[in-house]
């Protein structure tokens, strides 16, 4: 919240990304993690993107995880970054021209 505040308060425009954390943390705290995101989107009203990496589970098989994802198994490669800027740049395109 507080880098929201700062950031509003400079005048600046705010997209907030949001992430998921991995399943085995449990769905009760996974809820509870991405109902933060949301709450603050709404509470801000700044833009808000739910999960970053949303495109990319549309294309991850078993065949070419590693292509797209590094092996801690949670972050995106190099490969991937064109993708989720596809993602994003529609948000972040809107807030640049306001």
């Amino acid at each position: 919240q507080l880098i929201i505040s700062k950031s509003l308060q400079a005048k600046a425009q705010v997209l907030l990304v949001g992430i998921r954390v991995p399943g085995n943390y449990g769905r009760r705290y996974s809820a509870m993690f991405e109902s933060a995101f949301q709450s603050l989107a709404t509470t801000n009203q700044i833009a808000f993107i739910p999960f970053m990496l949303e495109p990319l589970s549309g294309i991850l098989t078993s065949e070419n995880r590693d292509q797209y994802i590094q092996k801690d198994g949670l972050h995106p490669t190099e490969l991937a970054q064109p993708i989720i800027l596809k993602h994003l740049w529609p948000s972040i395109k809107e807030l640049l021209i306001k």
